[in-house]
């Protein structure tokens, strides 16, 4: 992407402006659109996103190849950020972002109000479920999960259900979160992955 980086909007506002000038091109978001089904869905507008981000840090800061990208971890770790709040979830997770989805549910950016420390929160969207099946599978993972203890998967939190009313219910996985680029970003750009 060849373009001029405006200093003086601040971060997400650029890539803001950059992501409606991608998707007012012609053309220009068919590179992104990895199912070629003419669309850009929640998966590939965040694998964009991803990239538009870590090519407006890169240009900002002098457009060296070598420095590591932008990754939500710095804009969590940096003081100066104030995130806002979007949601609370059961009055104990304050959600920050958005950081991921898929065909049935989402990936949250969250903070734990007992700690302040930050998690990945999987919300199961049941209006989108297939079937059963997949609330079976998700509740299996959480329980997998739970179980598992590794230095090199993120670890269980917690695992919860949230009744909104008689006829609505809200699934959710806590994890550890852990900083970085998806696997989609990386593949994305092209980059070479090492077996290491």
């Amino acid at each position: 992407m060849a373009e001029e980086v405006d200093a003086g909007l601040p971060l997400q506002e650029e890539v803001v402006r950059r992501l409606d000038l991608i998707t007012n091109t012609p053309g220009a978001v068919l590179k992104y659109d990895t199912n070629g089904d003419g669309v850009l869905d929640g998966q590939e507008w965040e694998v964009l996103r991803s990239i538009v981000e870590a090519e407006v840090v890169r240009e900002r800061e002098g457009g060296h190849e070598e420095e590591e990208t932008w990754t939500i971890q710095e804009e969590v770790d940096d003081p100066h950020v104030d995130l806002p709040v979007m949601e609370v979830i059961d009055r104990r997770y304050e959600v920050l972002r958005e950081i991921g989805r898929g065909a049935q549910g989402k990936t949250l950016l969250a903070r734990r109000r007992a700690d302040g420390h930050y998690v990945a929160v999987k919300e199961l969207i049941f209006a989108e479920l297939e079937n059963w099946k997949s609330l079976e599978l998700f509740e299996r993972e959480a329980e997998v999960l739970g179980r598992l203890d590794h230095p090199h998967i993120p670890s269980f939190v917690d695992s919860f259900s949230v009744d909104i009313d008689d006829s609505l219910t809200r699934f959710f996985l806590v994890q550890s979160f852990v900083s970085g680029s998806s696997l989609d970003v990386l593949l994305a750009r092209r980059e070479r992955i090492s077996e290491r």
